[in-house]
């Protein structure tokens, strides 16, 4: 009637039957609460599915937009600063934005040793041997007569 389990015996006093009653609810009961729990399990187990699923959406986004960040052209020598902007929080720190501002931040000199800096300096010396006439011809005859064989 009420979709309980009904006792099969009748016999018995008055508190037996009323017992076997609530032993039916409970019963029952326990079922309804064990089918809850499986659902909510599986609930659950779904939810978090979906969770693993949105984490790995927005480590691929992150990842192609970090990606699109380096592929700057204003990137090449600010590289330190570029994933800095890039890593921050900000919601602005999409490529366009990055771009236009790196490009009002000097390249970081790259060579770093201070024997580079100097050279850099001066410019390009020339630097080789002397083109002194005399030093060519001296330095050719040496050469023929080793050739030749006569040193």
């Amino acid at each position: 009637m009420l979709g309980f389990k009904t006792p099969t015996i009748m016999s018995g006093t008055v508190e037996e039957v009323s017992l076997m009653r609530l032993e039916a609810n409970i019963d029952n009961l326990n079922s309804q609460l064990t089918a809850e729990k499986t659902k909510a399990t599986l609930a659950l187990a779904d939810e978090k599915n979906k969770q693993a699923g949105f984490i790995q959406q927005g480590k691929k986004i992150e990842r192609e937009r970090i990606n699109q960040i380096r592929m700057l052209p204003e990137f090449i020598g600010r590289e330190e600063v570029a994933l800095k902007m890039a890593l921050s929080d900000s919601p602005e720190a999409n490529p366009a934005s990055i771009g236009l501002l790196l490009r009002n931040i000097p390249k970081k000199q790259t060579g770093g040793d201070q024997f580079a800096e100097y050279m850099a300096k001066l410019g390009n010396p020339d630097i080789g041997p002397d083109s002194d006439t005399d030093y060519e011809a001296e330095n050719n005859n040496i050469l023929q007569s080793i050739a030749r064989g006569d040193i």
